[in-house]
């Protein structure tokens, strides 16, 4: 029987090339990648291909940088000449890309099986060469993790579907935000016959639904395909549609904020995710979308239908893989009121105040998986922030 080191080195080997690629063996390698836990791919001419696996970066080509002929030549079959056309323009180039396994198990998929991918080409200058493609290819996860995967603090796991209101999903990018969001769609669909769910995506990642799904059919809509904004496909469809629940991809503007705390207001779900590396953070990052004059209103409006925050963060684990450390509050009557005796601009600092005085921040759960032998000093001082609240985590006086 293999160690997990066996299967470790096993994997790594296959996901390495040889030599030059052709478009073929580009697609063999995605699906690879696919089927490996890769998250991130990075294509360019002139340069090794690199692949990011557990928030580690992989060189996939050790023996052979990448010819810029060849990039072109991927990039035309598999893309088409006018992704090259609009990045000479200075124009960036954003899409999805779908592999589908056939008859003759083409590209390592079963039929039926498909992988899925978020792509960006960028022009750019790299190795000192200009007018390079640089690639980037997100892969999107057709299989939805069960939230008892993902080992959910009870209390946070008993509060994710409230009847009304807003639920925000915090964190930076590839945090796990949208595979949170859609565990927690999956498993109200697969509950609750009558919660009925619409989606706004860009784009759409997760494929809800499946054979154990019990509520209507999921409606998923991919902004700038079948929406033509968030905004706009929230007050103009979703709203109208009768949705029990909302889910959206990003909550970026300042319109799409007004209709997300619309339809908490008027008696659906609505979640949602931000960039945010606290909970303390969600409020100002809310209410600096809008001018000054409207603050207030907002702080007041985002409170009434606030049902919790949650923040999440992968952080490198010793055994290779990661760990999701989350914080979160659950707002309740009783911690609103608590709110509103401070004036409405402190309401940010005050939760923070409140999760460090209870240990509950990122930091220091992080610290105690760090005193436990599971993650390095170095991955510690990075998620503490500096040395020097690195060095408050260890005397106790984090938060203080």
């Amino acid at each position: 029987m293999e160690t997990d080191n066996q299967i470790e080195n096993r994997v790594l080997a296959d996901l390495m090339l040889d030599a030059q690629p052709s478009p073929d063996d580009i697609k063999h390698f995605f699906v690879k990648c696919a089927k490996h836990n890769v998250s991130d791919i990075l294509l360019q001419g002139g340069s090794k291909i690199w692949i990011e696996r557990y928030g580690r970066q992989i060189c996939a080509t050790p023996k052979f940088r990448l010819l810029q002929n060849r990039m072109d030549l991927i990039v035309s079959e598999l893309w088409g000449d006018h992704v090259r056309g609009s990045l000479r323009q200075g124009q960036i180039h954003n899409t999805t890309f779908q592999l589908k396994g056939q008859e003759n198990d083409l590209y390592g998929l079963d039929k039926g099986e498909t992988a899925r991918f978020r792509a960006n080409f960028t022009q750019a200058t790299v190795n000192g060469n200009a007018g390079i493609i640089s690639a980037t290819l997100r892969v999107l996860n057709s299989k939805i993790p069960s939230l008892e995967l993902l080992n959910l603090e009870p209390d946070l796991q008993e509060n994710l579907l409230p009847a009304s209101g807003l639920g925000l999903i915090g964190g930076q990018t590839g945090s796990g935000k949208s595979t949170l969001q859609a565990a927690k769609l999956q498993y109200c669909g697969e509950n609750f016959v009558d919660k009925k769910i619409m989606t706004l995506e860009s784009p759409v990642e997760y494929l809800l639904g499946g054979v154990k799904w019990i509520a209507p059919e999921p409606a998923q809509s991919e902004v700038g395909i079948d929406v033509p904004s968030f905004a706009e496909g929230l007050a103009l469809s979703a709203l109208r549609r009768a949705p029990k629940i909302i889910g959206i991809g990003e909550l970026l503007e300042i319109k799409a904020m007004e209709a997300a705390i619309t339809a908490g207001e008027s008696g659906h779900f609505c979640t949602g995710t931000l960039h945010i590396s606290s909970v303390g953070e969600s409020f100002p990052r809310v209410l600096f979308m809008f001018p000054a004059e409207y603050r207030e209103a907002i702080a007041y409006s985002l409170l009434k239908v606030i049902k919790y925050v949650v923040v999440q963060r992968l952080i490198k684990s010793l055994d290779g893989k990661r760990i999701a450390l989350r914080e979160f509050v659950i707002f309740d009557q009783e911690y609103k009121n608590k709110l509103l005796d401070h004036p409405y601009h402190e309401w940010g600092k005050t939760i923070d105040k409140d999760l460090a005085k209870t240990g509950k921040t990122i930091p220091q759960k992080a610290y105690r998986e760090f005193v436990n032998n599971k993650i390095s000093k170095q991955e510690m001082i990075e998620v503490a922030g500096t040395v020097k609240d690195y060095q408050r985590l260890e005397d106790g006086t984090y938060g203080n």
